[in-house]
């Protein structure tokens, strides 16, 4: 009986530590991270880790009608910061598409350098006011310390720019 009790005890408090790194709205810095799973639902994580957190995906920028996944689980300490040296600048890419261009700081610039060479081939996630906006697959290091979304509409430009320059950047 006192095993069964235990072990009760032990999945109640699992699931607590798991509930309390799954979130909406996380107070995480803006920058690039790297993302250990894609979900639908924060349960198909099980136990997260410590220094892990489930975050809401925001489909508002790529505006994708086949919604994969949901919630992503990311690295809290495998990212960069989204330090930038000036305001992100949107660039028009066709009548209805802009790319919007964020240039980094010279430290953030080196930061971006390492952590791409050092995680070929593995996906990030732009994360924004505790969202991730974006999902990008390291194909080669990135060493000119900028960073692009492309084919992103007005509206989802124009207010990922707000949001990002109300963090006083």
């Amino acid at each position: 009986m006192k095993f069964v009790f235990f072990v009760i005890t032990f999945i109640v408090l699992s699931s607590q530590i798991s509930m309390s790194q799954t979130v909406d709205n996380l107070d995480i810095p803006n920058g690039l991270y790297l993302i250990s799973e894609l979900g639908t639902d924060t349960t198909e994580f099980g136990l997260i880790e410590e220094r892990k957190a489930v975050i809401k995906f925001n489909y508002l920028i790529i505006n994708e009608k086949d919604q994969k996944y949901n919630r992503i689980l990311v690295d809290l300490d495998k990212y960069v910061p989204l330090c930038l040296e000036k305001p992100p600048e949107a660039v028009q890419q066709t009548e209805i598409k802009k790319n919007l261009v964020f240039s980094l700081t010279e430290k953030a610039s080196e930061q971006l350098k390492v952590f791409t060479t050092n995680h070929i081939m593995q996906k990030i996630a732009l994360v924004v006011d505790g969202e991730a906006v974006s999902i990008h697959k390291i194909r080669e290091p990135i060493i000119h310390g900028q960073i692009q979304i492309t084919t992103c509409s007005d509206n989802a430009c124009e207010w990922l720019i707000v949001k990002i320059k109300n963090d006083k950047i």
